[in-house]
């Protein structure tokens, strides 16, 4: 092939030469974030989500979001595991699939995947080029508007035969919600971003819901019954035939290690089925059978999906980040760097991106399914724009110890911030400026056998892994 020939962006390859040149990866990811705010008060939902924007955008670039099929996933919690579940059967089953999520742990490329493989930084430098020559006409895009539509571009071009995507936040106004999908998704509905989405869970609910698409088959995970009502009242005002995974499914732990959980499901009365499910705790379950249920709604438009393809594709489902125990007493380490042999001694290590109370609420059931009556140690870092008292509440009456610290990250609450919160609750409270420091300190104070526990938002846990784990958070912004 010459060096005129174009690239998938319309490029051609001596002017895509050039225009790598003149934008790198660190240039381009940098972009997006310039589009993020941190510091700033959210303005009203109407200015902050809107789709007619969007949609223009993609317009400019061929409305790639049109030549896909997807599932679109909304929920406040169990979004991507549910998400990677779904994408690891389809590819499994062998479809070329698209899976699009978010925060990253390591990387800004993890966000867009293709075949489980992240976007190439020479793929996002050109989309990213594209991108930029709509800029100007664009100017009130906010940083996940140039996200998705990356993704999507990227996934029209790739020719992905089905995409698993994410919502960012809410469902009714977030921009992923231009796709129509064949499937919508919702899995449990919780508070959070209640000065955007609602301060009920009725409110809440009615925002989730808004993925529902007129006569689209929409799986909805267990709810409260008056979350569980918004949705089957925009459900049937949709034409859309609601599957409530409570209703139609049963399932049961048959027994766990410290890598997976076996699970019997069963779909009212057809034969039960066993799993070996990657992800701890009780919650998992839910997502499996949420994604099961997603899986049987494709079959019944003519997905071909092998029970096979299903069984493997669970137990094949990477999501890292969550309940992952990533040290443990017997652990022997060839590694020569004191702070990673310091660390896989006589403990365990947990590290859990809860950012929520709901989503604290289950870890503290898992870590007693997973490690019952074990000393626990947390770590805890969360981003200042949380309910982190919510977080503590059910934290703390399982906490031997509680060590605050924060990430590198610009929304990260200060450690003195965090103690003044964690101030009221009967446990032991130490500070610490830095995680390598919060996890000295935190190990110092366990005894043989004990459990370290770093949670309370998924960039806390992103630099655990990376210090534990010895791996490179890339160098973008």
């Amino acid at each position: 092939m010459s060096d005129d020939s174009i690239t998938e962006y319309g490029i051609r390859n001596t002017d895509a030469k050039i225009l790598c040149v003149a934008l790198d990866y660190s240039d381009a990811v940098r972009w997006y974030y310039s589009f993020a705010r941190f510091d700033a008060p959210a303005p009203p939902l109407p200015d902050i989500l809107k789709l007619a924007r969007f949609q223009e955008l993609l317009a400019r670039l061929g409305n790639p979001h049109q030549q896909f099929p997807s599932v679109l996933i909304a929920g406040t919690k169990g979004k991507g595991s549910t998400a990677a579940l779904i994408e690891s059967v389809l590819r499994t089953a062998g479809y070329r699939t698209g899976l699009f999520t978010s925060p990253h742990l390591h990387s800004f490329r993890e966000r867009i995947r293709v075949n489980g493989e992240p976007i190439s930084k020479l793929h996002l430098v050109q989309g990213t080029t594209l991108l930029q020559t709509h800029a100007a006409d664009f100017a009130q895009n906010k940083f996940f508007e140039w996200v998705t539509a990356l993704a999507f571009d990227y996934f029209a071009r790739m020719r992905v035969e089905i995409a698993v995507v994410e919502v960012g936040l809410g469902g009714r106004l977030d921009c992923t919600n231009v796709l129509t999908p064949r499937v919508s998704v919702i899995t449990p509905i919780s508070f959070d971003h209640v000065e955007i989405l609602g301060d009920t869970l009725e409110k809440i609910a009615y925002e989730k819901a808004g993925i529902i698409k007129e006569n689209v088959p929409v799986v909805v995970a267990p709810q409260d019954p008056e979350a569980m009502r918004v949705m089957e009242t925009v459900a049937r005002a949709k034409h859309a035939r609601l599957s409530h995974v409570a209703n139609d499914w049963t399932w049961e732990l048959q027994g766990t290690t410290f890598e997976a959980q076996v699970v019997q499901t069963q779909k009212n009365h057809e034969p039960a089925q066993l799993y070996h499910l990657p992800l701890l705790g009780p919650h998992q379950r839910v997502n499996l059978v949420t994604a099961l249920a997603t899986i049987y709604a494709l079959r019944a438009q003519g997905w071909k999906i092998a029970q096979g393809a299903v069984t493997r594709g669970i137990e094949r489902a990477p999501w890292k980040g969550r309940f992952e125990i990533l040290a443990r007493p017997a652990a022997q380490t060839q590694n020569s760097d004191a702070f990673v042999e310091a660390l896989h001694g006589e403990t365990y290590v947990v590290a859990d991106g809860a950012h929520n109370r709901a989503s604290a609420h289950e870890l503290v059931r898992t870590l007693d399914e997973v490690f019952p009556n074990v000393p626990v140690h947390f770590i805890f870092g969360a981003s200042a724009d949380k309910d982190i008292r919510g977080m503590l509440e059910e934290l703390v009456p399982r906490a031997a110890s509680l060590t605050v610290t924060q990430s590198r990250h610009a929304r990260a609450a200060a450690p003195a911030v965090l103690a003044r919160l964690a101030s009221p609750f009967l446990v032991s409270i130490h500070t610490a400026q830095t995680l390598v420091e919060a996890l000295l300190r935190a190990k110092h104070l366990a005894a043989a056998g004990d459990v370290l526990c770093i949670s309370g938002s998924l960039f806390i846990v992103a630099e655990a892994r990376a210090e534990l784990l010895q791996l490179k958070n890339e160098q973008e912004v």
